[in-house]
């Protein structure tokens, strides 16, 4: 391996144990809609041409912290609100935004999962979509972490590194995009070196 790949692998693995000391999860950017009824998720990858590889963007998560004051959401109606609609798709754009600063601009649904849905008064399967992001704007991606909050500023993590670090609740999502990539084979825009045979 050459010495600046090296030096790039052993600084992402120290940032990942790092994470994994201070028993932080790493996420898959996403989260739950704003009625709570389903959740979406978005993979947001890159080339890194450094080192050759695929990289994810993940976002660190600490269960133990919990905000001194509830952050607020704003009503129903509010510019917000109508700006991201709360299906699925409206979802995933508002909480890739929120968390990681990026604008999802050209995606599709690569998988779904269901879970009994738990909350008082209902019933049924609670839903969770994941969509691969193949365009978007990075330009504001986060450099630091939102104020008052429970998650971190989003880095990339090589795919080959992830699974050993990834929160396990979305391992499935990991999973589901590498399966994605060998069925489909639609990563057009990677190299050829990086495309499934």
């Amino acid at each position: 391996m050459h010495s600046t790949m090296r030096t790039y692998y052993e600084k992402c693995v120290i940032r990942l144990w790092k994470h994994k000391n201070r028993k932080e999860e790493l996420r898959i950017p996403g989260g739950k809609s704003k009625n709570g009824d389903h959740a979406s998720f978005g993979i947001i990858y890159r080339f890194n041409y450094q080192i050759q590889e695929i990289e994810i963007l993940v976002v660190p998560y600490d269960p133990r912290f919990s905000p001194e004051e509830e952050i607020p959401v704003p009503d129903h109606g509010s510019a917000e609100e109508q700006t991201f609609s709360e299906d699925p798709r409206g979802t995933l754009e508002r909480e890739i935004l929120e968390e990681t600063g990026i604008i999802a601009k050209s995606y599709h649904e690569i998988g779904r999962q269901s879970i009994r849905d738990n909350r008082p008064g209902k019933q049924g399967q609670h839903w969770k979509y994941l969509y691969c992001i193949n365009v978007y704007d990075d330009t504001n991606l986060r450099q630091a972490p939102p104020k008052n909050s429970t998650i971190g500023t989003p880095f990339w993590v090589p795919l080959s590194l992830l699974s050993d670090y990834i929160f396990g609740h979305h391992m499935w999502m990991l999973n589901s995009f590498n399966a994605h990539r060998r069925d489909h084979r639609d990563y057009s825009n990677l190299p050829k070196s990086l495309r499934v045979a």
